[in-house]
């Protein structure tokens, strides 16, 4: 079963793939006719190509289980756009910004969306902007900061998921129908229009970033990603495999179970590498690195760590319920629980190592706002 389901996805990989660089945003409406049915067994969720089309047209409104066109009572009958301004206002969301701008004039960049530099930018460094015509929406992936759930919220925002069941959406499922919103798979940069209508996204859509605590992120990649237990695959299994071989003495080499994979101490070694020869990842790859927030200036900042807030003031500012993507992480005591496993890991560490780790990461605690942990 399990090859059978590789092959398939593979194809439809595929499938959807060519033809993207050439036409650019004009072949949306043909791949996602091709790709319907391939769809349909896939992921089992309802799915019209006429509902993609329509939302090119940016409608407000999901498709339901009837095929019908209407809103969902949830996401904009109690929503108010007269008081967006007192919420953000009252809440943190605004002081996060500040934050940001000052932290852009200590490193010398403004605060200031540049469209021209970040279509500057080499493809495999253009910010991780993921879409939505429907509510004019842009928002930034970071891995290890929601960027799953996001990508549900996506795919119900635009018609591809229903509404109802956006939520149980499967990881995998997320990831593969995710990659018709990411904003550059239909920019072209020798086709006008295609380059036009990437300005009028970026410039003219609410543009928002998650991010997270930045040493935390690095120990939630490391658990997720290398090792057995994770949810990485073979993927990540063989870049923990290389790290392994590439960052082991004799002691830690018996510590790593089965030899195998990385440990804690071999996975920081290799970050800390600046003449590293095993693939860098976006899990562990500074955020600024991937989202450009100067440059990009960011209407909100959310935070993992107060994302079922954030999500319901985020709710006001699109005019769309994401709540039930982001549900209630369990209170403090989880946030307790989470402080003494990172705080764990880092005392394994040379007092040294760590100092090296938080320097290789300090800007991000300079941007967004996070306090240097009490333990370096």
């Amino acid at each position: 079963m399990a090859s059978k389901f590789f092959i398939r996805y593979i194809l439809m990989v595929v499938i959807f793939s060519v033809g993207t660089w050439l036409f650019a945003d004009t072949t949306l409406p043909g791949k996602m006719a091709e790709g319907a049915g391939a769809l349909r067994r896939y992921a089992k969720f309802k799915f019209d190509p006429s509902t993609r089309l329509n939302s090119l047209k940016n409608t407000h409104d999901l498709v339901h289980s009837d095929g019908a066109m209407r809103v969902p009572n949830e996401s904009k009958s109690s929503i108010r756009s007269d008081n967006i301004a007192e919420e953000l206002a009252s809440m943190i969301g605004e002081g996060r910004l500040v934050e940001l701008r000052r932290a852009c004039r200590m490193t010398g960049e403004r605060f200031e969306l540049d469209v021209d530099a970040i279509l500057k930018l080499s493809p495999s460094h253009r910010p991780r902007f993921y879409f939505s015509d429907n509510y004019q929406f842009i928002l930034c992936e970071v891995p290890k900061c929601g960027s799953t759930d996001w990508k549900k919220a996506l795919l119900a925002m635009e018609g591809i998921a229903n509404y109802e069941d956006g939520a149980k959406i499967g990881k995998p499922e997320a990831h593969f129908l995710g990659q018709y919103l990411y904003l550059w798979d239909f920019y072209n940069e020798s086709n006008p229009r295609s380059v036009a209508l990437t300005k009028q996204r970026i410039s003219t859509y609410t543009r928002i970033i998650t991010v997270r605590e930045p040493l935390q992120r690095i120990v939630s990649a490391y658990k997720d990603k290398m090792l057995p237990t994770g949810t990485g695959g073979s993927l990540f299994a063989e870049i923990s495999k290389r790290i392994h071989e590439f960052y082991s003495d004799s002691v830690t080499a018996n510590q790593a179970t089965n030899g195998s994979h990385a440990s804690w101490k071999e996975f920081v070694r290799y970050l800390l590498d600046k003449n590293r020869e095993v693939f860098y990842d976006s899990h562990w790859k500074p955020i600024s690195e991937m989202c450009y927030p100067c440059i990009s200036a960011y209407d909100y900042v959310a935070k993992l760590e107060t994302m079922h807030q954030d999500a319901k003031l985020i709710s006001r500012l699109l005019q769309f319920d994401i709540t039930p993507f982001f549900p209630a992480s369990g209170g403090e005591f989880r946030h307790e629980t989470w402080s003494t496993e990172y705080r764990n890991y880092f005392e394994e560490l040379p007092i040294v190592e760590r100092e090296k780790l938080y320097d290789v990461y300090a800007l991000q605690y300079l941007l967004f706002g996070y306090p240097k942990p009490t333990f370096l």
